[in-house]
């Protein structure tokens, strides 16, 4: 699936218009995608999921009633200074008229006020999934899943933080089954505009002698990371570099720490 079928697709998810073949393709497409498309993909259904361009930033309560039928009887004074009304029949049909006018604004307005607010709690839930998607992915194969909930041989590295102030954390967990493949989870990496995170192996000296795959970028939700650890050996030390976009390992800063154990 392009990315252009994947937004067309997520436009037409955040309005519940896609069948459940087409959101099984949608959904297997989207965790497919790197971790930027997946932020961009969700943005762009929250922004359709919330309307703010056209919803005006009011919340519906009791005087929601009052305030339309205040608005009704204005719009009807108005008029009626600049009509004409010829006859009684003239001023029962216009009377009618006002009546149907009322009826249908005032149901409008209650429509109106319930899909805003309906479009507010879809955009709420959406930023909650958000945070969802990383352990989504990783529990989407059962084999994973069973082998994290319940294999014995499944191994969790744990990170510690190089300073105690840092708020991000992060785990390894590592299976002998995943043939190297091992999930890196984290939580709360923020990076700076123009900085990235990235996973490497340090030696005694605390230099840089490997990267563990490709800078990913932290925006300080639930993420997933698919590690290559085959040819890591125990008692490795294991770093997560704050490092700028487009620069070597060799110059970022430690913000995690951990000791590699092979499951």
């Amino acid at each position: 699936m392009t990315f252009k079928e994947l937004l067309e697709n997520a436009h037409l998810d955040a309005l519940g218009m896609l069948d459940s073949e087409e959101q099984a393709a949608f959904e297997a497409a989207f965790y497919a995608a790197s971790p930027g498309v997946r932020t961009q993909i969700r943005n762009e259904q929250a922004r359709w999921s919330r309307m703010e361009a056209t919803l005006p930033q009011v919340e519906p309560g009791p005087h929601v009633r009052a305030l339309v039928l205040d608005r009704i009887r204005e719009a009807i004074s108005a008029d009626q200074s600049r009509m004409t009304i010829s006859g009684g029949g003239g001023r029962r049909w216009q009377r009618t008229g006002m009546i149907a006018l009322a009826t249908a604004a005032l149901a409008f307005g209650a429509a109106f006020f319930t899909v805003s607010n309906e479009n507010r709690r879809m955009a709420d839930q959406f930023a909650k999934n958000r945070d969802l998607e990383g352990p989504l992915a990783l529990f989407r194969n059962g084999q994973v899943t069973k082998d994290v909930l319940a294999s014995s041989e499944t191994v969790r590295v744990a990170f510690k933080a190089v300073d105690e102030t840092f708020q991000g954390t992060a785990a390894l967990w590592i299976h002998p089954s995943w043939k190297g493949e091992a999930k890196l989870v984290s939580h709360g990496l923020k990076a700076a505009p123009g900085r990235a995170f990235r996973l490497v192996v340090l030696n005694a000296a605390n230099e840089v002698i490997k990267d563990l795959g490709s800078a990913f970028p932290g925006d300080d939700s639930l993420a997933l990371e698919e590690v290559n650890v085959s040819d890591l050996m125990t008692g490795m030390k294991l770093a997560i570099l704050d490092v700028g976009i487009g620069q070597s390992s060799a110059s970022g800063t430690a913000v995690l720490t951990a000791t590699f154990v092979r499951a």
